[in-house]
């Protein structure tokens, strides 16, 4: 898979390679209007994890990306070094049993609050941009059986949902409290 981001005059790309049986995962930083490859990063090679290798979004010289549903990471693009790579299928990850979470969201965004929103058709995931820690996780497929996020602004979340009727509620994305409903 591919994704592109352009930041500064420079196009960001992500995709992976599946070389002798495990998926390598690189980052290129070329040129928009030649499409030179100006410099690589292998972000690792991992087998079993998936093909999906998404840039969520570059904030202050950070790029944030997600393996598949289970890896968030944080690489810096002026030292070119990972800040931070977490694994949250790993069941030896203390985010896994204190948080429970089991995979995170294919969609990631940041908020107004340090946070990387990661949606899930299950869960929102709040993952910390400092180090990539869950802050939270706001189980929505078990207390909604049907939910679409529609909006982020200014740190509240916007979804509708159905219970018993349709719904349309709002999150605090700092803890995930339940700030109205309607």
């Amino acid at each position: 898979s591919f994704n592109n981001v352009y930041y500064r005059d420079f196009l960001f790309v992500s995709f992976v390679e599946l070389i002798d049986g495990k998926y390598h995962y690189l980052i290129s930083r070329n040129n928009p209007d030649t499409g030179n490859e100006i410099w690589m990063y292998e972000v690792g090679g991992m087998p079993e994890v998936g093909r999906k290798f998404d840039i969520y979004a570059i904030y202050d010289d950070i790029l944030y990306y997600g393996i598949s549903e289970y890896v968030f990471g944080a690489f810096d693009l002026k030292t070119k070094q990972i800040k931070y790579h977490r694994i949250y299928s790993d069941q030896s990850d203390p985010n896994y049993t204190a948080m429970g979470v089991q995979r995170l969201g294919r969609v990631g965004y940041l908020d107004t609050k340090n946070n990387m929103l990661l949606f899930s058709s299950d869960e929102i995931t709040a993952v910390s941009l400092e180090n990539g820690d869950v802050r939270w996780v706001y189980p929505l497929r078990e207390l909604y059986p049907d939910t679409k996020i529609e909006a982020l602004y200014d740190g509240i979340i916007y979804f509708t949902a159905t219970d018993s009727h349709p719904l349309l509620v709002a999150l605090d994305s700092r803890d995930s409290s339940e700030l109205w409903r309607y």
